[in-house]
Parts: C-alpha cells; sequence; structure tokens
C-alpha cells in the first residue's frame, strides 16, 4: 500500500518538475528575445 502511494507521489513529483521546468525555459527563452531585439 506504501509503495503505491510513494509511486503516485512520485509521479506528482516528476510532473511538477517537468511544469517548472517547461516555465523555467519559456520565461528564459522570451527574456532572451526581449534583450535580443
Amino acid at each position: 500500500m506504501q509503495n503505491l502511494e510513494l509511486k503516485k507521489a512520485n509521479k506528482y513529483v516528476e510532473a511538477f518538475m517537468v511544469k517548472s521546468i517547461t516555465i523555467v525555459a519559456i520565461t528564459a527563452f522570451q527574456i532572451y528575445n526581449i534583450f535580443n531585439v
């Protein structure tokens, strides 16, 4: 039971990290474009 919950939590953390990295990448790209005009 605990192992299943751990897997679920792991999946949630993975999704959260992917989302965070994507947001950071998009933000960095936008900042780069602003300063590169």
